[in-house]
């Protein structure tokens, strides 16, 4: 490593550091890095990334990784897999280990949403920008439209959908606070719908009538 610093100018660093082993953290997952170089070449809070890190699903014979490149300032990270996967599914492998089951649809749609939901709750800043689409494929995935991942500031994070045109799901959990939600609402006519609404601390089921008022 070489750092320039002259009069009046910011330092200057330039070289390599390379990583023969070690560990990335990827939404709360410890992943193996198989690839690990920084390079320098200017100001020392910009630098280029080429990282590489993985993680073994020994069941299933499949290994799932996440790459870095890009700069500190900006970093791009993509996933894949060996054998290769849709997008989703491999994010599905990093997050739980698990991919999706062809027989069991309950399984699935359970799965479908832990995922989403860990992704809607450590997605930060321009990072995975590329990556983001992903919690609402993994929804679509399974027959649901009009998906939407919506956090507020309490710190609550929730995933919908609707499956047809009567049917809406959404299933909320908090980030600080423990504790979920889930909603189902029937719609009976446009205006006229049932919901049902089950959560931590109490279950309710109402019926509701919306109207506009000129």
């Amino acid at each position: 490593m070489l750092l320039k610093q002259e009069t009046t100018k910011p330092a200057q660093l330039f070289g390599d550091v390379k990583i023969n082993q070690g560990s990335y953290k990827f939404m709360g997952q410890t992943l193996t890095i198989d690839t690990g170089e920084v390079q320098f070449s200017g100001p020392p809070s910009v630098a280029n990334l080429n990282i590489e890190a993985t993680k073994e699903i020994k069941d299933e014979d499949l290994v799932a990784g996440v790459r870095v490149t890009g700069t500190t300032m900006k970093p791009v990270v993509d996933i894949f897999s060996n054998p290769a996967k849709e997008q989703a599914e491999v994010l599905s492998y990093i997050l739980t280990g698990k991919g999706f089951s062809t027989s069991n649809s309950d399984a699935n749609n359970a799965l479908m949403l832990n995922t989403a939901l860990s992704l809607g709750t450590q997605l930060g800043g321009g990072a995975i920008d590329n990556i983001g689409s992903t919690a609402t494929n993994l929804i679509e995935k399974f027959g649901f439209s009009n998906v939407q991942l919506d956090a507020n500031d309490d710190g609550r994070v929730a995933v919908s959908g609707y499956i047809g045109d009567s049917l809406m799901v959404k299933y909320g959990i908090g980030v600080f606070n423990p504790g979920y939600e889930m909603t189902v609402r029937y719609y009976l006519l446009s205006q006229l719908y049932l919901e049902s609404v089950s959560s931590t601390l109490s279950q309710s089921l109402d019926i509701y009538y919306s109207f506009d008022i000129e």
